[in-house]
């Protein structure tokens, strides 16, 4: 009976082990599944879920010109210190003459105590008569003298000493009239005349004070035409630069207009004058000087002030292809990220102008139909692996 049941165990065994081999064999006769098949996808759908989701924008292309705005102070053209030309007590200031006072050309300033200068108008006057006619009186002696000396009637001599008299009468007229010009000149010059129209910026003088020639009076800056002097990069002074070939001499015309700095309220229309051959000592820029006529006229009193800081608008052509972008894609100034194939791709550019909020911008490479980066990372590299956002990839 042992025997029977140690068998009837072992065959037991036997076919459970059987059994369990052929299950393993059949499990792996079966086809394994597919490297590129469901599986795969599953992973890789779960890897391109994990990328960083960014937005991206395309560049606007943009034509050459663009404009340069830089600040300036406005100037006048014309500065001049007026000294006196003669001495004497200033005895009239013209409508009180005050600092910032505007005056027009020829306008009299101030006046200088005449009295002698007239006097001696006159002293000369009488001086410039008496020899007007003792030359009247010496060419008739002469011209009498002349016929005898031709008739033999008068020596040589005699001849000789009539002719001198008259040369000598002559020079004394002559001597007589420019003693008169000097002193009617005097007499003017107590008059003290504004040379252009413009402002006076400094006065020196009052009523009683003595002044001699030489001396330093009022100071004016002219009206007619004022300046500002604006600094450029060099990428900047060649892009004027080939906007003024391009005029072939004609006048480049600027804008001149208030800024949140300003105090004035105007804005002026005015054109480039020069691109300076030489380069401003403090902030080694090129130096382009641009001119506004009639900035001070009567209807901007009170408006315009010299010394006043305005923003200049200048016309600029860039050699290459330009785009604006918001200037919030731009990275340091220097460079933009685009999105090729899910990867970033630096692309080194160069701003060449603003207008408002958008950068306008030269680049190595065209950014035409690119994909261009606008999410922030704190850390951002070539190559790296990005998934474009459900927006940017309708757009």
């Amino acid at each position: 009976m042992k025997s029977s049941a140690a068998y009837l165990s072992l065959r037991s065994k036997l076919g459970l082990l059987a059994l369990s081999m052929i299950v393993i064999i059949a499990f792996f006769s079966q086809p394994m599944p597919s490297s590129s098949g469901p599986l795969k996808t599953m992973q890789n759908g779960a890897d391109d879920q994990s990328l960083p989701v960014v937005d991206v924008l395309r560049a606007t292309p943009h034509d050459p010109y663009y404009k340069i705005q830089t600040v300036g102070r406005l100037d006048s053209k014309s500065r001049v210190d007026l000294v006196a030309e003669v001495s004497g007590k200033v005895v009239e200031l013209v409508n009180g003459l005050e600092v910032g006072q505007q005056v027009q050309k020829g306008d009299i300033l101030f006046s200088i105590d005449d009295s002698i200068y007239a006097a001696n108008v006159q002293q000369a006057k009488a001086a410039h008569d008496i020899a007007a006619i003792q030359v009247r009186v010496e060419e008739v002696a002469f011209g009498r003298n002349e016929k005898l000396y031709v008739e033999k009637a008068i020596s040589d001599a005699q001849y000789d000493i009539s002719k001198a008299k008259l040369a000598s009468a002559r020079a004394s007229l002559e001597q007589a009239s420019a003693s008169l010009k000097i002193a009617e000149t005097n007499l003017a010059r107590t008059k003290v005349r504004a040379p252009f129209a413009g402002v006076i910026t400094e006065r020196l003088v009052s009523v009683g004070s003595f002044v001699a020639p030489g001396q330093k009076t009022l100071s004016m800056a002219g009206t007619e035409v004022t300046q500002i002097k604006v600094t450029l990069t060099a990428e900047e002074a060649k892009a004027v630069a080939d906007v003024m070939a391009q005029h072939e001499g004609q006048a480049v015309p600027v804008t001149a207009h208030p800024n949140a700095g300003s105090v004035g309220n105007v804005t002026l229309s005015g054109k480039i004058e020069a691109l300076s051959s030489v380069i401003d000592d403090r902030s080694r820029s090129a130096v382009l000087l641009t001119v506004f006529d009639n900035a001070f006229e009567a209807e901007n009193q009170g408006r315009v002030f010299f010394g006043d800081f305005l923003t200049v608008d200048i016309t600029a052509k860039h050699d290459g292809p330009v785009w604006t972008l918001p200037q919030g894609v731009l990275r340091k100034g220097k460079y933009v990220w685009i999105v090729e194939n899910g990867r970033l791709h630096k692309v080194a550019v160069s701003i060449i102008g603003t207008e408002g909020e958008l950068a306008i911008v030269g680049a190595e490479k065209s950014l035409n139909q690119q994909d261009i980066l606008e999410t922030l990372f704190a850390e951002e590299y070539e190559g790296m692996k990005v998934r474009l956002s459900s927006t940017s990839q309708q757009n």
